[in-house]
């Protein structure tokens, strides 16, 4: 399974990986806050604002608070935060 994700993972889009890794994760709160806060860091911009739009939906607000802390103000916009 591990070697699937991989090869597709080729093809996909950091976000779409992103997206990918958070759905399988989701069953561990720190983990799963753990990948989100490691994608948004490797995300450009537009793409951690999708992102983030995208586990708000998908996970709810409270998904949100504790991966966005965890990343140095410097690392993010201002629109990664408000929504």
């Amino acid at each position: 399974m591990k070697e699937a994700l991989n090869q597709n993972a080729l093809t996909m889009t950091i976000l779409e990986y992103s997206k990918v890794i958070l759905e399988k994760v989701s069953f561990d709160t720190q983990l799963f806050q753990k990948e989100f806060a490691k994608a948004l860091k490797q995300l450009v911009e537009p793409e951690a604002r999708d992102l983030t739009r995208w586990v708000e939906r998908n996970f709810g607000q409270k998904a949100l608070l504790p991966a966005l802390q965890r990343i140095p103000q410097s690392n993010q916009g201002p629109d990664v935060i408000r929504h």
